[in-house]
């Protein structure tokens, strides 16, 4: 199928591209170890929201009979508060999944 010298080449090409991979994936790796101290916060904010579910699931029901008994829309708090909600989400999500250092 393939003769000696195209064998050669290919697995020449094959170590050339491995390597390259190591250095990328070593790059990677100390990029994330610098993001990871400015990013920081988004844990001890989660623990926070942890921490403070039973204060918002009681507080929830009040809120939406205060907001309906004032009588006015409050769709452009609600949308703040919608994509508020959607960057946390996937900040934290993004902070889940990053490798960690202990490799």
């Amino acid at each position: 199928m393939f003769d000696t010298q195209e064998l050669t080449q290919l697995n020449s090409r094959k170590a050339e591209l491995v390597a390259e991979s190591d250095t990328l994936r070593r790059a990677l790796l100390q990029d994330c170890a610098k993001l990871r101290p400015a990013v920081s916060w988004v844990e001890g904010g989660a623990s926070f929201i942890r921490r403070t579910r039973p204060f918002y699931l009681a507080a929830a029901p009040l809120l939406g009979i205060w907001a309906a008994r004032r009588g006015r829309p409050l769709a452009g708090w609600w949308r703040k508060l919608s994509l508020g909600w959607r960057l946390w989400r996937t900040a934290a999500a993004v902070w889940r999944n990053l490798p960690s250092d202990k490799t």
